[in-house]
């Protein structure tokens, strides 16, 4: 409570500051003036004219015309116009004040970070995604995998608000293998994951997402390549040094709404009970007896009323610094930045707490006219704490296994259990024993080491040679401690936890990268040029562990290994693998109107056999900009008009985890095979699992449609993508008959899946006077469908992978609605003997008159069909207010389980069965009968009732900020300052009900740290 009163003191007085606006200053005379195009002299109307320094500013009207107030004869006038270079003019003691603007060249010259370079945005012929870092700054971002949300042609979902592990899956159109989707990530053009990146650290990202542009990555490019560019500091500016910070707090944004009284959580389980024709569990004494005993007994050591939300969560703070030095001189350049960013997360006594530790260093210099060399290291180190028990486990057992009736502590200070009983919760996971005792903690850390150099040679040629080495060290220790929950009235103990158990796991990670390249760029006759790119690149992986575990440690107090007694047991292994690869870019283009690129990759890697290591990844793209052409010249609304098309072949060698996925081809061969020789039994190995020696590469085909249109003098920007994305040989298990020796089958290439799809990109911006707004919206459709399994379909569960529909579809019942009588239950296909009013009516869909696994349909999965975000931006007098929204749709999800079904082994019951099951007298209810889960089953069979859409829009991020202008600032030997506010996950619409439906959604149960809602305020200053 005390932190929430201090956060919204606080942010009350930085809201309070935001609002101060100076809207007046000395006025002296009059200054007017006309505002003309360059060459026409044509009056331009909507011109900005702001007195540089100040709040007062004007804006041209329709014949370019404008007056101004100025104060002294230093004044000095800034005219801006979207579509326009900025200019200023110095007022000195004139007061007629003419300009003639240019139009603004910055469209056509942005640059955009590909493959081994950089070309102009413009004459980009692949699809490529580029985030706006501007609008990321400031957000409470604890991840760098959350600055990618809302990207075109992206569905980024961050299924976990834990601190320290909360990586988001990515997934780049659709999902396009059986195997690994993760797209490859480059830092700087080194392979290093985006959970160990500071985003403060980032200068710009671009997402590859068709062939054209990821080809030259080859065998690891099928889903998609994410390009990240550190901050590297800016020549012959001088140096800056930036802090930024910010405070913030944050609550879990939706709980279950479990029945916490413990009257009527008993009254309702006897009901469940009895209309499963079972005796009730609780006698009327019993309830009596509870009733009357929780008058007298407040702190609930006999008969409680816990709530276990109440026990475990809590608000959150966290708070983040970033300090960057960056700049440089006429031959050199540096940037270095420092990151803090701690988190004590929602979980009481510690267990959700993470600190993370950031540092980057990115310089450049010249040592001849002819050669450069630079450095780059990027630092990171991580620490976060959960319960023992991990998070998982503890909201699976110790939260939505908990029930009103089970107090926590009794009256001697013991971790208390029931003296009442719940059918199927025998040794309860105390909440709060679960959460104050023991200890699980993790230590990762990683460092990226980068040297380069650049060297000039005759003929325009440039070589560069980059060597990397990525290193990564986790260590894992684990205190699980001895337990016991005690009955309050006979005071006899439960043991939960019999024995004292200590883990260690140490991991170390090795990614050594070296690759050089031949670039070459001319210019012929003006109108021709070409762009050649020649590379070579090598990497190796290695990656190792070790664990310890022992037992029966004499109390709860040591941890350390050696005060363990018994049980030791060790285990250790390691893996290398290597890819070579060479690779080239031929780009060419006419006067910047037609252009032309074609890429190739050829990989060798070690995954596979002898004669099958190499594949070939070629690509090419065509664009037309359009907007060049002599019959679009009077076309003057039209600045850029290009089609662009692209096809290509990629690959993909991610077949398995660790070192089931790089001997694939070689049979496997196990230990404690033993032999019998006689009557004596011998240690031996033999083989358990079949391989193909013919094993290659996935391969990925796509072709790819664009329309790029910039139009009203660069205020309105549409891109528009078509995409068919073909994936073959797609490697996966094929299981043998138990005749055959009883081997697991072999992974071979078998399997072919496809994603098409369209994509939308729109952005507007414009300014009047001193206002200035943006609006941006996205949307993204793809359909994933497998097209060949050989006939085979891939069950596993209430999932189906199968020809024709999406991967990881589901395969259940249909539902008919509800029974309302025995005669409707006789008259339909048999279910079972169960079955009676009120209970779930499934569909026969075969008519066989017999509800059984042959009636199961398909229906749509957890793979999302589209994907959208919009932004709405403002601007006035150094206001700014921003607004992000992001959402996904038709996308499913099965929660199950705990909570998620009534009285589930035991566990508790959410209000909503209290009110909304049926009963004679409520025929039309939204639930069946209510029984327990676990007693009556065949409601709770895998069924379309119970699947939830876990479609949503969000508004993922509101912020206001107030930058105060120049004049105040500079008094203060200050170059730029800035206040803020922000609110995450502010709002989210959806459908689905008890828990967030950002989740993981392959998890069919909701036991996980749940989505929260963060209020934050900070400072931006630049020195």
């Amino acid at each position: 409570m005390k932190i929430r009163l201090y956060m919204k003191t606080f942010l009350l007085y930085v809201i309070g500051m935001l609002l101060w606006v100076p809207l007046s200053y000395a006025q002296t005379r009059t200054v007017h003036g006309r505002v003309t195009g360059e060459g026409d002299g044509t009056g331009l109307s909507g011109v900005t004219v702001t007195v540089k320094g100040t709040s007062v500013s004007t804006q041209t009207d329709s014949e370019g015309r404008y007056t101004i107030q100025v104060s002294g004869q230093q004044a000095v006038l800034v005219f801006t116009s979207i579509g326009a270079t900025a200019q200023e003019e110095a007022v000195g003691n004139r007061s007629v004040v003419d300009v003639s603007l240019t139009a603004s060249s910055e469209l056509l010259e942005e640059l955009v970070v590909v493959g081994y370079g950089k070309q102009k945005k413009v004459n980009l012929t692949g699809a490529v995604t580029v985030a706006d870092t501007k609008k990321l700054a400031n957000r409470p971002i604890t991840t760098s995998s959350q600055a990618l949300q809302g990207l075109n042609g992206l569905y980024v979902n961050q299924n976990t608000a834990q601190p320290g592990n909360d990586q988001a899956t990515i997934r780049i159109r659709g999902v396009g293998t059986l195997n690994n989707n993760d797209p490859l990530v480059l830092v700087d053009g080194i392979s290093y994951p985006l959970l160990d990146v500071n985003p403060n650290e980032i200068e710009s990202i671009s997402v590859l997402k068709d062939a054209a542009s990821t080809a030259v990555y080859g065998s690891r490019a099928a889903n998609g390549v994410i390009l990240i560019t550190t901050k590297a500091g800016s020549r012959g500016e001088g140096y800056r040094v930036t802090y930024n910070n910010y405070f913030g707090a944050e609550d879990v944004i939706k709980l279950p709404d479990v029945e916490w009284d413990p009257i009527k959580f008993m009254r309702y389980k006897n009901i469940a009970l009895g209309n499963e024709g079972k005796a009730p569990e609780y006698t009327e004494a019993e309830i009596q007896e509870y009733e009357q005993g929780m008058a007298g007994d407040p702190n609930g050591y006999m008969y409680p009323r816990t709530n276990p939300y109440d026990i475990a969560l809590k608000t959150g703070f966290m708070h983040e610094h970033n300090v960057t030095v960056s700049g440089g001189g006429d031959k050199h350049n540096l940037a270095i930045t420092l990151g803090a960013l701690n988190q004590d997360g929602v979980l009481k006594y510690g267990k959700s707490k993470a600190s993370k530790y950031s540092m980057g260093l990115n310089g450049k210099v010249d040592v001849t006219d002819f050669l450069s060399i630079g450095a780059k290291i990027s630092g990171v180190y991580r620490k976060f704490d959960e319960p023992q028990m991990t998070t998982e486990s503890y909201w699976q057992n110790a939260i939505f296994r908990t029930v009103p009736i089970f107090p926590v502590l009794i009256e001697d200070g013991r971790y208390g259990n029931t003296w009442l009983r719940s059918t199927g919760l025998n040794a309860w996971a105390n909440t709060l024993s679960r959460l104050r005792e023991g200890s699980r903690d993790y230590v990762r850390t990683r460092l990226l080491s980068n040297v380069f150099a650049d060297l000039k040679l005759p003929a325009g040629i440039t070589y560069r040679a980059n060597v990397a080495a990525n290193t990564y060290d986790y260590v894992q220790h684990v205190f699980q401690p001895y337990l016991e929950n005690v009955n309050p009235k006979t005071l006899t103990p439960v043991i939960v936890s019999n024995t004292a158990m200590g883990y260690r796991r140490y991991e170390k990670e090795i990614n050594l990268t070296g690759f050089h390249t031949l670039d070459w760029n001319k210019q012929f006759a003006d109108k021709h040029t070409v762009s050649v790119l020649l590379g070579n690149s090598i990497e190796t992986f290695s990656w190792e562990y070790f664990n310890a575990q022992k037992e029966g440690a004499m109390d709860n107090e040591l941890t350390d290994l050696d005060v363990f007694l018994t049980n030791p047991t060790v285990a250790g292994n390691s893996t290398k693998s290597a890819l070579l690869s060479y690779f080239g870019r031929l780009s060419y283009n006419f006067d910047e109107r037609y252009l032309m690129e074609v890429n190739f990759r050829s990989d060798g890697s070690s995954r596979f056999a002898k004669g099958h290591r190499w594949g070939l990844f070629p690509s090419f793209s065509l664009g037309w900009r359009i907007d060049r052409e002599r019959f679009m010249q009077d076309v003057t609304w039209i600045t850029v008009l290009k089609p662009r098309f692209s096809w290509g072949k990629i690959g993909n060698q991610e077949i398995g985890v660790g070192q089931n996925g790089l001997w694939r081809y070689i049979n496997a061969v196990g230990l404690g095979q033993n032999y019998s020789f006689g009557t004596t039994e011998a240690i031996g190995a033999a083989t358990t699992a079949a391989a193909d020696p013919n094993l290659s590469w996935e391969t990925t085909t796509m072709s790819n449609l664009g329309l790029d249109i910039t139009t009203f003098e660069g205020k309105l920007n549409t891109t528009i993508e078509w995409y068919n994305k073909m994936t073959d040989g797609i490697l996966r298990p094929v299981n043998f008959a138990s005749q055959v020796g009883d081997l697991t089958g072999p992974t071979t290439n078998v399997g072919s899946m496809r994603n098409r799809g369209m994509e939308v990109l729109m952005n507007y911006q414009d300014q009047f006077g001193q206002l200035s707004f943006e609006v941006e919206g996205s949307f993204a459709y793809n359909k994933n469908e497998v097209t060949n399994l050989n006939g085979q379909e891939i069950i596993s569960g209430r999932y189906i992978t199968a020809e024709g529909y999406p991967v990881q579809s589901y395969y259940i019942y249909e539902t008919e609605g509800i029974f309302q009588s025995d005669e409707e239950v006789a008259n339909h296909a048999f279910q079972n003997a169960a079955t009676k009013a009120g209970f779930l009516k499934y569909k026969d869909q075969n008519g066989d008159n017999v509800i059984d696994a042959k009636d199961r349909k398909i229906f749509a999965g957890v793979v999302p069909e589209y994907t959208y975000s919009f932004h709405l931006g403002m601007g006035y007098r150094g206001v700014q207010l921003n607004a992000f929204f992001q959402g996904v749709g038709k996308v499913f999800t099965y929660p199950q389980h705990n909570v998620s079904y009534p009285y589930y082994n035991g566990a508790g019951v959410t209000k909503e069965w209290e009110t909304d099951a049926w009963t004679p007298e409520n025929p039309n209810a939204r639930l069946p009968i209510l029984t327990t889960s676990t007693g009556n089953t065949l409601n709770f069979v895998n069924s379309n009732f119970w699947l939830q859409d876990a479609s949503y829009l969000r508004l993922k991020n509101l912020q206001l900020g107030y930058t105060f202008p120049a004049a105040i600032v500079q008094k203060i030997a200050l170059r730029d300052l800035r206040l803020f506010v922000n609110a995450q996950n502010l709002l989210t619409f959806t459908k689905m009900k008890n828990w967030d439906p950002e989740k993981d959604l392959t998890q069919d149960n909701i036991f996980a740290y749940p989505q929260v809602r963060t209020y934050s305020a900070g400072i931006n200053v630049t020195f």
